[in-house]
């Protein structure tokens, strides 16, 4: 997700708001203020506001510094960072699944393909099949093995 997009920006909503509801719920009422002033200028939010001049009262007051203040600007990149450790854990994930089941093409039988499926991947295997033959000058005799071998394991192939 891209920052500074509409989607990057609910996200922030929901995150920030989810978050202050909890930590700082005294706090809510601001909050739509807080998260305006901050998508209108994600830089200036954190400027210096430690002194604030009051026109009927006793000059500069140390304006004190809100959860609310301190979650917007740390949240985005705590966003970006989880964002990757996430696709990441995905990643992973999804990798071990593929691995499993290619895995179990070569161990029991398992139905797992559509026979539409079955077609799509025997064609794409024979493409490669082929240009690897050619690459390699492989035996066509061998290689048609090989190729028969692998299309019977996924013709066998049951699903889980």
């Amino acid at each position: 997700m891209q920052p500074h997009t509409q989607d990057w920006r609910v996200l922030m909503n929901e995150a920030a708001y989810s978050l202050i509801q909890e930590q700082a719920p005294d706090e809510l009422p601001l909050y739509v203020r807080t998260r305006d002033r901050y998508f209108a200028d994600p830089t200036g939010f954190t400027a210096d506001v430690a002194m604030v001049d009051r026109p009927l009262g006793m000059g500069e007051v140390a304006a004190l510094q809100t959860f609310s203040q301190t979650v917007f600007p740390l949240l985005g990149p705590i966003l970006a960072t989880l964002f990757a450790a996430v696709a990441a854990a995905l990643q992973q994930e999804a990798t071990e699944q593929i691995v499993a089941r290619v895995r179990r093409l070569f161990g029991r039988p398992e139905p797992m393909f559509t026979q539409a499926q079955l077609e799509t991947i025997a064609a794409e295997v024979t493409t490669v099949i082929e240009a690897q033959q050619q690459q390699f000058n492989l035996d066509p005799t061998q290689v048609q093995a090989v190729k028969d071998a692998v299309l019977a394991r996924l013709a066998l192939a049951k699903k889980a």
